[in-house]
């Protein structure tokens, strides 16, 4: 498992949902090990770079705890990779075809099933033009809301679209679009705290994963 805070349970208490509410705790009390290279805040790329670098028998941080680290154990065969998408703008990746590409390579190369969820950022159209998931959820905020939201990659770094080319129109948009985002998380009570996914989304998600018999 790999991806931005979407992949990391909440370890701080309330609001959020307890940890094991989570995916990863959902796959461990059926008898599954699951290596979680998930860290809070953390861009595609950097996550990308954890995951290769456990896989090679190395520590990493903590996806929470600061100074804190996970030891890598045995790994062995690996039954299912889950990707929690997040937001492109993270980490000032300008091209973020590049880093599709990345995933890409290292996806064909585990050569094992792949669920790709559109987490803190929605997945965008040109991934599918580098690699076809087993399973696929470009938005999972837009499936959790049950309405049509729209796509978002810039909430955690709104300080980006001022810097960026867009022009002023664009940029409103892009606004326009985040705050809806952010209100209808806020208003769901399927994201305790706001703005990750609680109960219901995670055991859904799992539900989800077992009927399209990868888990």
């Amino acid at each position: 498992m790999l991806g931005c805070s979407y992949g990391v349970p909440n370890y701080f208490g309330p609001p959020g949902a307890p940890p094991d509410h989570h995916l990863e705790f959902l796959l461990r009390d059926q008898g599954h090990s699951v290596h979680n290279c998930s860290k809070n805040s953390g861009s595609n790329l950097e996550t990308l770079t954890r995951a290769k670098h456990y896989l090679l028998g190395n520590c990493i941080e903590h996806p929470a705890y600061a100074e804190q680290y996970i030891e890598c154990k045995e790994v062995g065969p690996l039954d299912l990779v889950i990707w929690f998408h997040t937001e492109v703008s993270r980490g000032n990746t300008v091209d973020f075809n590049s880093v599709y590409k990345e995933f890409a390579n290292f996806f064909l190369d585990l050569a094992t099933p792949v669920a790709v969820i559109g987490g803190a950022g929605d997945v965008l159209p040109d991934f599918e033009t580098f690699f076809s998931p087993d399973f696929f959820i470009p938005s999972w905020r837009r499936l959790i809301l049950g309405e049509h939201t729209p796509l978002t990659n810039n909430i955690s770094q709104s300080q980006l679209i001022k810097k960026s080319n867009l022009t002023v129109e664009q940029k409103i948009q892009v606004i326009d679009d985040s705050l809806h985002v952010i209100e209808a998380m806020q208003n769901s009570q399927h994201f305790p705290d706001g703005c990750h996914p609680g109960t219901w989304p995670h055991q859904d998600l799992f539900d989800r994963l077992v009927k399209a018999n990868l888990i």
